[in-house]
């Protein structure tokens, strides 16, 4: 059986991984401004809206190659392997893309609330929870990879 793209899986997980790991730095600095942010520390709004531009680019990015690889890994990956010898890693799989689902919508609200400028703390909370979500993915992906295949 011929599953889509599966002559490129390879590269495609690699470049979903790398493009993971640029939200993941981006991401990491957002939550870095955010948490200063909520010390009452002054944080240029431009940054901030850099770094979440950044961030929501790469994750479009690493969301469109993570589709592009999705039917090799789910018949090849997930069906042949994780389900049947390791079920809590095609689990973790499931609770990672359900986090980055829940992760949009802090990015559109870091987003929305830079762009008005009128609650820079609040904007922070919301930079601390993202680097938070984003880390938890980017590590439930690594561990995922890692499980041993036949």
């Amino acid at each position: 059986m011929s599953v889509a793209f599966e002559s490129l899986a390879l590269e495609l997980v690699l470049a979903h991984g790398a493009v993971a790991f640029v939200v993941a730095g981006a991401a990491g600095q957002l939550g870095l401004l955010g948490a200063r942010r909520l010390r009452g520390l002054e944080v240029p709004a431009a940054r901030v809206r850099t770094l979440a531009c950044t961030v929501s680019a790469a994750f479009v990015l690493a969301f469109g190659l993570g589709l592009l690889a999705y039917p090799h890994y789910r018949v090849a990956v997930r069906g042949l392997v994780l389900d049947r010898q390791s079920p809590w890693a095609s689990n973790l799989f499931d609770v990672k893309e359900n986090l980055a689902a829940f992760s949009l919508p802090l990015l559109g609200v870091v987003l929305a609330l830079e762009h008005d400028q009128r609650a820079p703390r609040l904007s922070g909370f919301f930079c601390v929870a993202l680097a938070a979500s984003v880390a938890v993915i980017v590590g439930s992906g690594l561990v995922v990879t890692l499980v041993p295949g036949p």
